[in-house]
């Protein structure tokens, strides 16, 4: 995907317009700003589409990247609404946020475990230096048994 936003990006607009690379252009755009679906192949939505996919092709190429490639893979599906956080006194911290899992990216899920907004059972699978630490805190220290001596 990133490689055909380059591509497409070095090209004129004029070189693209009636050629094979029209398809290209179509293809790139429905992946990255229609979820699949099917955009128009006039050359006024040609020319549109070009110039958005200048704009913040790349950005969204690597976030398309990201995604697929990631470890931390939500049980939520959609948008998850997470309230406002309220010191012990009741003041008022932070305002609510929502989350959606198909553009949860590795990078922003480790942020919102450590700020506190998502927790470790929001998720099918852990990274592993979380996974580890869990894994610590749940093990009990060996006990030893006493035996009695008759």
């Amino acid at each position: 995907m990133i490689k055909s936003v380059d591509i497409l990006i070095k090209m004129d607009i004029q070189d693209i317009i009636g050629s094979e690379y029209s398809l290209l252009l179509c293809k790139v755009y429905s992946e990255l700003y229609l979820n699949g679906g099917r955009p128009k192949a006039c050359e006024r939505s040609l020319r549109k589409y070009y110039l958005q996919i200048q704009k913040d092709g790349k950005m969204k190429a690597n976030l398309k990247e990201e995604i697929k490639n990631r470890v931390l893979v939500p049980k939520f599906k959609g948008r998850k609404h997470i309230p406002g956080k309220f010191d012990p006194k009741g003041k008022f911290v932070g305002g609510h946020i929502y989350i959606d899992s198909a553009n949860l990216t590795d990078k922003k899920a480790l942020e919102l475990l450590k700020g506190g907004w998502l927790k470790e059972s929001d998720f099918k699978v852990l990274p592993k230096t979380e996974a580890e630490k869990k894994e610590i805190a749940e093990k009990k220290e060996p006990t030893k048994e006493v035996i009695k001596k008759k």
